[in-house]
């Protein structure tokens, strides 16, 4: 799979560019706040139909401006165009095309154009709370499989309406029974999700330790599992029968796939989660782990290699992990990376062939032809 070109209109600082990638590794270099993030997340907004930073489309769209455009021409098999345009005046429009044809949801463009990102945020899948967790699970399973994904979103959407429904009971608007249709979609939906969690976690534990052991010199290897992570629906059902008042009391849905925690556990006899027994050194080795471990398998399951968006992380690494990231550059298909300047990744520009953009020169053409 390789980006080969990618255009930008009234997204974040750019009211318009446009750049071509000839080589496999782009470096894109440049001071804090000059855009270099930015391009990175316009490249993520076409992989996933959203900001990896986490932010609303609203926030994308230039000062001044209604709406953004954006759109890349990729090669996997053949050549291949995504396009989405975004209104943000009035009623929240977005517009998505893969090929010239309309793409019926964000969701479908999932699949296409496959990236994975590096960013320091990463740290908050091992010390934040379980949402993140869940995050980069849903995530690297969605990339996988569309139905997981399709599953997951009428998982999500029941969830909902149950929680509605469960308000509507609390305050005397509606009955219990009201809740059944909703509790035997949610079982059916939620086992079926668990049930793929289980099974992918299965598969991308040795892939994550082999990672994590080259990374540690052999000294740190982890378990990870699902709690409650519930897959039989007989359980399930009698699990969300037991809660319901609870559930009425709260006005939300306390039991399910929403609600598990995925843990990394250490194998060092305490069992713990990794949050409280390494330090952070261990567990900057873990975060790098956990991405290099989702870029083989993904290559391995889908085929192909993801793209990886590598944003201000290198020079976070000591030598030993720095190392270990510029030999995947050897193996990874195209590679793009914002870094403030080059000090201290000369192996890695002089590893192969490499293009640097220094960002503000974008910025400084783009003036130099308006005033032409």
């Amino acid at each position: 799979m390789f980006l080969r070109s990618l255009q930008l209109q009234h997204f974040r600082n750019y009211g318009a560019l446009k750049l071509d990638f000839p080589d496999r590794l782009t470096f894109l270099v440049g001071e804090n706040g000059s855009g270099k993030t930015n391009i990175l997340e316009a490249i993520s907004v076409l992989t996933s139909g959203k900001s990896f930073r986490g932010v609303p489309d609203q926030e994308l769209v230039q000062e001044k401006q209604s709406g953004f455009y954006l759109s890349c021409t990729y090669e996997w098999q053949s050549s291949h165009t995504l396009e989405m345009g975004v209104q943000v005046e009035g009623r929240l429009q977005r517009r998505i095309k893969k090929d010239g044809k309309v793409l019926p949801s964000r969701a479908a463009l999932i699949g296409n154009l496959v990236s994975i990102v590096f960013s320091p945020d990463d740290l908050e899948i091992i010390q934040g709370g379980p949402t993140a967790r869940r995050r980069f699970l849903d995530a690297l399973l969605s990339h996988r499989d569309s139905a997981y994904l399709d599953c997951l979103i009428q998982y999500n959407r029941a969830v909902r309406q149950r929680n509605t429904i469960l308000k509507e009971i609390r305050n005397n608007r509606s009955r219990l029974n009201m809740l059944d249709p909703w509790d035997r979609s949610l079982v059916e939906l939620g086992t079926r999700i668990t049930g793929q969690r289980k099974k992918f976690l299965s598969e991308y534990e040795p892939i994550l330790n082999e990672s994590l052991n080259q990374i540690s010199g052999g000294k740190d290897s982890i378990r990870v599992s699902l709690f409650p992570g519930e897959s039989d629906s007989e359980l399930y059902r009698k699990a969300m029968q037991e809660r319901r008042m609870r559930d009425v009391a709260t006005g939300s849905t306390t039991f399910g796939p929403h609600r598990d925690r995925l843990l990394f556990l250490t194998q060092d006899g305490s069992d713990k989660d990794v949050q409280f027994r390494f330090s952070q050194g261990q567990k900057r080795s873990l975060v790098l782990a956990l991405r290099v471990g989702q870029f083989y398998y993904l290559k391995q399951y889908i085929g192909r290699s993801p793209i990886l968006l590598i944003d201000d992380v290198i020079r976070e690494l000591d030598y030993k992990r720095r190392d270990y990231f510029v030999d995947l550059l050897h193996k990874c298909g195209q590679a793009f990376f914002t870094t403030p300047d080059l000090d201290g990744l000369e192996s890695a520009v002089q590893a192969t062939s490499a293009r640097i953009i220094n960002v503000p020169d974008l910025h400084s053409a783009v003036t130099d032809s308006k005033s032409q």
